[in-house]
Parts: structure tokens; sequence; C-alpha cells
């Protein structure tokens, strides 16, 4: 996929033609060179990265592991807004990274970042932390609420320092524990858009005060040219230092963010799925390369050498839709199911467990267990004096029937007809197991009317002749 930005505008002029087949731009002496053609030749040569890339990897595939992971149990504290009369939202993000220690309980941890307040559904600053030990065996490494806390080094925001060891923030009086969820995604490369772009170490919160998401989490694809006005160091600096009377080049840029989507919403263009939990489990995630020709080469290989199997069985269970506390259902009434709806005691919840396999050549894994709403049959229709059958592999059709055999009976085979029912005639020639007797055609009762037996077990005698010969 190219990208969608179109440069063939003014100021740039970008008239590059991947269909005249150009590959090359000439410069000759005594032309002057115009902006347009430097533009082109890039566009060139990204046209055969483009190609390169195409037959390698698909749209969106990880290139270099920027591995994408779920964190649905990530300590958090909230903050009074306030403290001492000072605004603490002036310097919560100078904490981030820091390490602070509870003035009451002791204990230490490290902020990994934070929301302000009118980010925050509680309306309170909330510092995601990381427990870095407890004040001693006794005491549980959490903060005790309305206590306040110190940081150990120096914090500096605008023009004031607030010193290590001053306490700078205080809790909420109650409830000022809770535990968040959030997806991290490392440093990394995507092939994007033609483009090996490169990925920062991000992190989304996915629920600020929940651990059991589910969403779906991935990149957000945004083109952007990028000016001197916005990107000072774009502006020329041929002296030594920056000239901001003479702007340079623009540039243009991929972002990847990392970003969160409900399940229920559709996948766009603009959008790389990496990642999807439901209710806290993994249900996909990406862990490596999707490659283009390559994996179908190496899939056609996989599928004539060994076809169809599994690694990790999957294993298919039936369980009741709704919880009533005895059933060992699957979802509590204030729950939402797999399917987006209330959870009723008509509906099954089909179970499918974590498995992998390989079908016609391809790696299929799901990560997690999974249900399927489906609904209970509720319908039912009756019907009178009629025989059910089953087919049970070797059969035998008789006429003439004289008595039906029990199910298991053991049954004489012999090689001759009798004339009076019920009085067994010629020789036997084998024994057999029934297991099942049906109608199979003609006039029921009577003797031209054809019956099924089902046998199992069936041995034939064998019967050898000796002839002796003597010679004298």
């Amino acid at each position: 996929m190219a990208q969608n930005t179109n440069l063939n505008i003014a100021p740039y002029y970008d008239d590059f033609d991947s269909e005249k087949g150009f590959l090359k731009v000439l410069f000759k002496p005594g032309y002057p060179v115009q902006a347009r053609e430097l533009t082109t030749l890039q566009s060139l040569l990204q046209n055969q990265i483009d190609t390169f890339g195409q037959g390698v990897y698909k749209e969106g595939s990880m290139v270099v592991p920027g591995g994408i992971t779920l964190n649905n149990d990530v300590p958090c504290v909230l903050i009074q807004n306030s403290y001492l009369n000072l605004d603490v939202e002036n310097y919560r993000t100078a904490l981030d990274g820091q390490i602070i220690k509870g003035s009451t309980s002791g204990v230490r941890a490290r902020i990994l970042f934070s929301i302000s307040s009118t980010t925050s559904t509680r309306n309170n600053i909330t510092f995601y932390i990381n427990f870095l030990e407890k004040a001693s065996d006794n005491v549980t490494s959490t903060f005790t609420d309305g206590e306040t806390f110190t940081c150990e080094s120096d914090i500096t925001y605008a023009s004031t320092t607030i010193a290590a060891g001053t306490p700078l923030a205080q809790l909420l009086n109650s409830n000022a524990n809770s535990r968040g969820s959030t997806a991290n995604i490392g440093a990394g490369v995507y092939f994007v858009r033609g483009y090996f772009v490169t990925v920062t170490d991000q992190t989304v919160i996915l629920d600020q005060y929940g651990t059991n998401p589910s969403y779906k989490v991935g990149l957000k694809v945004e083109e952007r040219i990028i000016t001197a006005d916005e990107d000072a160091s774009l502006y020329d600096n041929a002296i030594g230092s920056t000239n901001f009377s003479a702007p340079g080049a623009d540039r243009f840029k991929i972002n990847l963010t990392l970003v969160k989507k409900l399940v229920t919403a559709p996948n766009s263009a603009d959008f790389i799925e990496l990642l999807r939990t439901n209710i806290g489990k993994i249900e996909k995630k990406v862990e490596r390369s999707d490659l283009s020709f390559i994996n179908d080469i190496l899939a056609t290989r996989t599928k004539e050498e060994s076809g169809n199997y599994y690694v990790k069985k999957f294993k298919v269970d039936a369980r009741e839709n709704l919880d009533d506390g005895f059933n060992n259902g699957v979802y509590q009434s204030t729950d939402t199911t797999s399917g987006g709806v209330i959870p009723s005691e008509s509906n099954l919840a089909i179970q499918l467990s974590s498995g992998c396999a390989y079908v016609q050549g391809y790696r299929t894994e799901r990560l997690s267990t999974t249900y399927k709403d489906i609904d209970k049959p509720r319908v039912f229709d009756t019907s009178l004096n009629q025989s059910l059958t089953s087919d049970f592999g070797n059969y035998i059709l008789t006429t003439n029937q004289h008595q039906a055999p029990t199910t298991y009976e053991i049954i004489e085979l012999r090689d001759a007809l009798t004339s009076t029912p019920g009085t067994p005639a010629g020789t036997v020639i084998g024994k057999a197991r029934a297991i099942n007797f049906s109608y199979e055609s003609g006039t029921v009762n009577t003797q031209s009317s054809v019956y099924r037996t089902n046998v199992i077990d069936t041995q034939f005698y064998v019967k050898v002749i000796i002839r002796l010969f003597y010679s004298f």
C-alpha cells in the first residue's frame, strides 16, 4: 500500500509515475537542478524499496520486533489535586520515572506515568506505579490512605525546585489504592505504506481503574508533512547556528501511535491491530513478522509434507451462559458476553480452549479460551410410530425373517437356506455379533420384506481338506 499523501501539488510537484518506468534522474551539466527532480529522485528510490518490501512483508508487518505486551494489573494511587494550596498538576509530569516513598507506610515505588485530574474518570490525579519494596515484613506493599509521600530526588518545574525528602503530595483519604490495565509496545520497525517506519516505546491505558479490559490495541498510521514552523531544526544552519530567516526543505513523516479501539469497532486502513483482549484475556497477539509470498511458499511445503495437524489440541465444551452460582456458568448477570449481549439462561456458551494448529500449511493459534453464544433449543416436534436406525459399519440383508436378533447376540452364518422357519439347515461357516436390526424395504411382516442386521466381530471358519495318497 503506497502512501496516501499527494506530493504532486505546490510547492513540491513530485510528478513521479511508476507506469512510465523511469529508474533514474540523470542530471546534466549546464542545466539547473529542479526541486521537483530532487523530490522525484527520492520517489524513484522509494518505489524500489516499496516493491522489494511488498515481496517480503505484508502491509503492517513487524520487521524489527517491537513486541507488544498486556499489563492488566498495574498498581496506581489517586492523589489529592492540591497539596498545601499548591496545584499538583504543576509538577505532575516531572514525577514520571521518579522514586517516591510513603511517609507513613514507608513503601517505596517508582512512578511509571501519570494522568491528570481532567483525564481521570474519577477526577483525581493518578500515578501508575511499580512497587519496589515494603517497609517491613509485617506491612503490605501498598500506600496508606491519606498519607503524604516524598521523592528521593529533587523535582524541578518552571523556576521552582522541591528538595528531595520534602512532602509534595497527599493520597486520597479513602480508596486511594487501585489497579488499572495498560498495553505497551517496545521500540521496533514496521513495514507501513512502502516504508520501514520506526516505532518508539509507547504505553496506552486500557482501563484506568479496571483489570479486565476488552479492546483492540494497535498502531494508528498518520502521514504528515513537517515544516520549519513545527521543527526549528529544519532552518538553515550553514553558518553553524540556526538561521530563522532561511527555512529548509519540508519533511515527510509517518507517525505510528499506539491506540485502543472497542472490540466491536471495525478495523480501518489507518489501523494496524497488534493485540486483542477480551475480559482481560489475550485473544490475538502479533509476535512475529507477517511475511508475504514467502509465507505462501513455506505453507505449501508444509501442507505437502505434513497436511493438516495440531500442535496443541483445541478442546470444546458447552457451558451455561448465565452463572447462577451452581451451574458452572461463564458470565455474571452484570457482565457482557463476548457477543456483546446480556447473559441469558436461554443461551449456551460454547467454550473453545487455546491451541495451535497448522491448517493448509499456515500456523493458526488461539492464545486464550474463548466463548461463543448460541441459543438453546426451545422448539421440539413429535413423531409417533417411527423407526429410528443408525449405520454401524458392516451389515447383511435378509428375507423370510423368522425372528429378530437381540443386541450383541451371536448369530450363526450357514451355507444353506432352510425350508422350515426356525429350524436351521446347512453347515455353520462362521459367526457374528449383531449390534443393530432395522427394516430396510418391502412390505412389512411378509416373507419378501428385507431387513438389515448390522454385525461386528465377524469370523468365518476355514475348512481344511486333507487327502492322503498311498503308493505301493
